[in-house]
């Protein structure tokens, strides 16, 4: 909303959905598993997308891996804690948390 004159009065404001299909739930991946977790050196991702990039955060933020089209990651070097995999294809994303032990 922008306001072009001064000295109007905002009674009520009216919004209508209409089921826009961008909408967040459409857009995450379903098929995606994560294994082992908690997890020593190694997780597994199951899922039947191709063409999809893996990114591992920490819970600060900061990226600690990007790579494609892999399903085994090696997470020896992490330290002991919660991290997050983001897991996105071109339309789709969906994130887990796991657990380096």
């Amino acid at each position: 909303m922008k306001v072009i004159q001064p000295g109007f009065n905002l009674n009520w404001i009216e919004f209508d959905y209409t089921g826009n299909s961008m909408a967040l739930n459409d857009n995450f991946i379903t098929d995606f598993r994560l294994y082992p977790n908690p997890a020593n050196d190694l997780i597994k991702l199951s899922t039947q997308i191709d063409n999809f990039k893996v990114e591992i955060f920490d819970l600060l933020g900061k990226k600690l891996l990007e790579s494609y089209d892999i399903k085994i990651i090696d997470v020896t070097n992490f330290n002991k804690g919660t991290y997050l995999l983001k897991l996105s294809s071109k339309y789709n994303s969906s994130s887990k948390l796991f657990i380096k032990k």
